[in-house]
């Protein structure tokens, strides 16, 4: 009833609902690398944790043309789905286990705001920015991205009008933790831009 195993490529997934246990935002104390005090940022189980990722120097999409990597039924996901499944490109190119996240998706990118020691957020810095990002669940359907960190104060605004909208019943307990983490860099803003192939 809790969680509902399927089976993709050989390994389980486990939905959601496990890390949505106490009807919170935290991490579930599974394994990986969420934060206790970040929403919605559990690792999935049995996550294809040695798979090749795409390359680091990858060209980043321009807004425009970002659309036009996402499918139009990827497209329709991403504007209705509450979480996204990322995985960061480890330093041997394999791809990190999942972690669910809250998101909006904004001018053809995802967005996602987290704290700056975070492993997708150590990553970009590192210049590994490339992450695959499945949509709806950790076996849902996917796109490549490539994170950059974004410091404007504007976008800041934009992320939490969105997730204000998208986790009405939530977004209360976090606000003050968002809006005031942006601010003084105790959380960072990520824009993932889709890229072709």
């Amino acid at each position: 009833m809790l969680a509902r195993a399927a089976r993709s490529a050989g390994a389980i997934a486990i939905a959601p609902a496990v890390a949505r246990l106490a009807g919170g935002c935290e991490a579930s104390g599974s394994v990986g690398t969420a934060h206790a005090d970040e929403p919605a940022a559990t690792a999935t189980p049995g996550a294809a944790a040695a798979a090749p990722a795409p390359s680091a120097t990858e060209a980043p999409q321009a807004a425009g043309s970002a659309a036009a990597a996402v499918s139009p039924e990827i497209e329709h996901l991403l504007a209705t789905s509450e979480f996204v499944y990322i995985s960061s490109t480890r330093k041997d190119g394999t791809l990190s286990r999942k972690a669910e996240i809250w998101f909006t998706w904004h001018d053809g990118s995802v967005w996602v705001g987290t704290r700056p020691d975070s492993w997708r957020a150590k990553r970009i810095r590192w210049k590994r920015p490339m992450a695959t990002i499945w949509v709806g669940s950790p076996a849902g359907p996917s796109i490549r991205a490539r994170g950059e960190l974004v410091t404007d104060p504007a976008r800041y605004d934009m992320l939490c009008r969105d997730y204000g909208v998208k986790y009405p019943a939530r977004w209360p307990r976090w606000e003050a933790s968002f809006r005031e983490g942006l601010a003084s860099g105790d959380r960072v803003l990520i824009r993932y831009v889709p890229v072709a192939g």
